[in-house]
């Protein structure tokens, strides 16, 4: 998804709201899966779609930038299974 000013901000904004309807269906499949389970189905979902041609995204805006952040948190979070307001250990 390309824009005038090639910003990638379309393209950001549908990844995220793509990787969290994501998040939020593997939250209810894999809750009581082991670690291995978990990390394996949001590799295998989440985590390859960040991944995806994210050198284009060099020198897009910082707060682009972060709400891909705030996607992998959330990611890391189901993994090991956090819950969203406990406080953050880095994972």
């Amino acid at each position: 998804m390309l824009d005038s000013k090639l910003s990638f901000g379309p393209h950001i904004s549908h990844l995220v709201i793509r990787c969290f309807l994501q998040l939020r269906w593997i939250k209810s499949c894999v809750q009581a899966q082991s670690m291995d389970v978990r990390k394996a189905v949001v590799n295998s979902f989440v985590i390859s779609r960040v991944d995806y041609c994210n050198s284009l995204l060099a020198g897009v805006p910082r707060y682009q930038l972060d709400r891909l952040q705030s996607v992998l948190n959330t990611a890391a979070r189901l993994i090991v299974g956090e819950k969203k307001h406990d406080p953050w250990n880095p994972v």
